[in-house]
């Protein structure tokens, strides 16, 4: 009798799809908070962070009637933590050809079923 030739291993499962990495999509949720503020759009603004307060809407409609800025991030540092994430920044914002002195600020994220959105902007 012959002797029987053994099975051959199974194939190895498909690598799942991966989208963007963490950092990729948090980078480009930063990227539309400075467009939003520098385009004055609210809408944009409000799909950054969704929980935007009463308060926090009025003062951004004040802080949008000023004239033309233009703002300039650099993120300095992106600390995720499974579903929340802490992104450090510097704002360099030029209003009416005026160059305002750099800030930084800290930008807290939640990773929720529509992706990252930002939960609380401080300094």
């Amino acid at each position: 009798v012959p002797p029987r030739a053994a099975a051959a291993p199974p194939a190895p499962a498909p690598a799942p799809a991966r989208g963007p990495s963490d950092e990729a999509q948090i980078r480009e949720l930063v990227g539309d908070y400075g467009r939003a503020i520098a385009t004055k759009d609210l809408t944009l603004f409000r799909r950054v962070k969704p929980n935007l307060s009463g308060d926090e809407e009025q003062r951004l409609r004040q802080a949008f009637e000023v004239g033309d800025q233009e703002v300039a991030i650099e993120i300095t540092a992106v600390e995720v933590t499974g579903d929340t994430a802490h992104v450090r920044l510097v704002r360099s914002d030029t209003i009416g050809g005026k160059a305002i002195k750099p800030f930084a600020q800290v930008l807290a994220l939640r990773r929720g079923p529509q992706g990252w959105t930002v939960e609380s902007i401080g300094r």
